[in-house]
Parts: structure tokens; C-alpha cells; sequence
């Protein structure tokens, strides 16, 4: 399990958010509709569907990471991160340079015909939304706050895991994307 300084990892996060907005901003916002849903000649997802695919799990993880914010204190007492083991797996396994293939489970995979300007549009604020989870996150403790994962709600994960996890499964998405454009 790794450690890392809190204020460090808030910065590599805000960082990594920042870039990924500005991808999707110069790459995609202005495709057409027939680029944005064009899902290539060997299958798989368009451009459109990667992006819905992470705003349905932004539907689920930016309130649940709300809600557990708004649940605690501030707690600037721990200045360390440490990861716990089912986050650094999560996390891991979201690594987009890995040639591992993940199926999307079931209620998270979208829809074939999509209206791209709005799933750009919703994709872009729930970053800024979840931008801004993480600059208030400055004040709690990474570690203590933990999230119940979309799948169950048996299963928990450590806060600062849930950040580097849900930007992870982003960027292994953005660059599926970026794929569709070459």
C-alpha cells in the first residue's frame, strides 16, 4: 500500500482533472454528431458512449463522494495518504497501458445513438464538479472517509482511492476515445 502526502496527491489529482477537461474541450467538443457516434469499423464504442459510460458513473460517485464529505468534520490531523490494498487493485486495473480488457457491467453501458453535445456538455461539468470535491477535500482525511463502490454497496473504498480510481477509469476512457479520432 502506498503513502503519499495529501496536499501532494490533491495537486496531482486537480492536475490530472484540469488536463482531462482540456482534452475532451479541444478534442471532441466541436465533432459532429456522425464523429461523436461513429463507432469504428472493428466495433466498439464511439466517442459519445465512452463519454456517457463516465458520466454514469460520475451520476454515481460525485453525490456519493458528497455525501460523505457532508457526513464528516474537517480533519486536517492526517497529512498522509495511504492506499488501501482493493483501491490500489481498483486502481490498477483501470490503468489504460495494461492490455487488459475490462466489461463494463451491465447497467453501465450506453446507449448505441446519443445526442454528443449533451454528453460532452454533462461530461465536462461533472469533472468541474468532481475538481471541485477534490479542492474541498483538502481539509478531510483520505484515508478515515470511505465510499461504498457502485457495484455494492457492501464493498467500501478509501476516499483519496475513489479520486485516483474515478480519474483512472476516465483517462483509460478518454484515450478509447482519442482512438475513435485516428
Amino acid at each position: 500500500m502506498k503513502s503519499e502526502a495529501r496536499n501532494e496527491l490533491i495537486e496531482r489529482l486537480e492536475m490530472e482533472l484540469d488536463r482531462q477537461i482540456n482534452v475532451v474541450v479541444e478534442q471532441f467538443q466541436n465533432l459532429s454528431d456522425e464523429e461523436m457516434n461513429n463507432g469504428g469499423e472493428n466495433g466498439g464504442w464511439s466517442i459519445a458512449q465512452n463519454l456517457e459510460h463516465l458520466n454514469m458513473y460520475f451520476n454515481y460517485y460525485n453525490p456519493a463522494i458528497k455525501r460523505a464529505m457532508d457526513n464528516v468534520k474537517d480533519d486536517l490531523g492526517a497529512e498522509q495518504f495511504h492506499s488501501g490494498w482493493l483501491g490500489s487493485y481498483f486502481s490498477n486495473s483501470m490503468d489504460y497501458r495494461t492490455e487488459k480488457k475490462i466489461k463494463a457491467f451491465k447497467d453501465y453501458i450506453p446507449s448505441e445513438k446519443l445526442n454528443s453535445a449533451e454528453v460532452v456538455q454533462t461530461f465536462i461539468q461533472n469533472e468541474e464538479e468532481l475538481l471541485q470535491l477534490i479542492r474541498k477535500a483538502k481539509s478531510y482525511n483520505l484515508t478515515k472517509i470511505r465510499i461504498a463502490i457502485s457495484l455494492t454497496k457492501w464493498i467500501t473504498m478509501r476516499l483519496g482511492d475513489v479520486f485516483q480510481f474515478v480519474i483512472l477509469h476516465n483517462e483509460r476512457h478518454i484515450v478509447q476515445a482519442q482512438s475513435r479520432l485516428r
